[in-house]
């Protein structure tokens, strides 16, 4: 069997794998847009044969929103469903910096050249801080948890610049810990 059927959506079997694709229909029972998990590319994947300017529910919709609707619906149900996805993040500490820190990477630490550098970790100059990184966290957090995006600060001395994801921990699904070389 390649296909479930349910009530707004139905489950698809293809080569071992089940994913679960939405569909959102008009009031005639007509699919208006489906979407899914992408697997492949860990992405989500929006069908639509789209809200078209001279049906009824198009031009409700655009009225509403000032664009077409179809691209306001895909964009929110696109963003709805990133909010959810979770990413891999790594937090390095050890000496001052504590395993509970609320900066974290999506880069692994392990394959940055002079991670120390590119992260602005504080190395004891005028911060008065120290993080030995001698322990790495690897874990996964949703997007909607992340506070911050932005490029780590330079602190004493170092240059910062690295992917940085201001993160409150208790966000973060720990997978493992470490000790870093």
């Amino acid at each position: 069997m390649l296909w479930f059927f349910l009530e707004f959506s139905y489950i698809q079997h293809n080569n071992g794998i089940f994913s679960y694709v939405f569909q959102h229909k008009d009031h005639l029972g007509n699919v208006r847009l489906s979407y899914a998990e992408n697997t492949a590319s860990a992405e989500e994947t929006v069908f639509s044969d789209g809200f078209e300017r001279g049906t009824v529910i198009g031009e409700v919709i655009g009225a509403v929103a000032g664009t077409k609707g179809a691209n306001v619906a895909t964009k929110a149900i696109t963003t709805s469903l990133k909010a959810n996805k979770a990413v891999n993040v790594f937090r390095v500490f050890g000496g001052d910096a504590k395993a509970s820190g609320f900066s974290w990477t999506p880069k692994d630490p392990r394959g940055v050249a002079n991670f120390r550098d590119a992260a602005g970790l504080p190395s004891g100059g005028a911060s008065g801080a120290m993080n030995t990184a001698e322990s790495l966290i690897q874990g996964t957090v949703k997007n909607k948890n992340i506070i911050q995006r932005r490029s780590a600060l330079p602190l004493d001395g170092n240059k910062g610049g690295l992917p940085e994801y201001i993160i409150d921990p208790k966000n973060v699904n720990v997978k493992s810990t470490t000790k870093m070389n």
